[in-house]
């Protein structure tokens, strides 16, 4: 994976979190959603199987009242990504 899509995933997540924050007092909800691989033409070579689309939809129609779903391929990155980001925040609030 290149370190561009990584970087952009991570801003997409943030921008969403932040959209999420400054709509908290609105009547609009914000989903982010975290879905692993998904079975596609483009993604048919994959060695991991992804969840077809059908199946992604209806996982975010089921759980579109949570802020964030992530799909079983997906949670230990989403973990890992949760946990660098604070370490990093916390880092950056001591001043080290």
């Amino acid at each position: 994976m290149s370190p561009g899509y990584s970087a952009s995933k991570a801003a997409l997540s943030s921008w969403v979190r932040n959209l999420r924050l400054q709509l908290s007092e609105t009547k609009v909800t914000v989903v982010e959603v975290i879905p692993g691989l998904i079975k596609t033409t483009m993604t048919l070579k994959a060695k991991k199987v992804g969840i077809p689309p059908e199946e992604l939809a209806l996982e975010i129609v089921t759980n579109s009242d949570k802020e964030t779903i992530v799909l079983k391929g997906a949670r230990l990155a989403w973990i890992l990504n949760k946990f660098i980001s604070r370490f990093v925040q916390n880092k950056i609030m001591q001043g080290d």
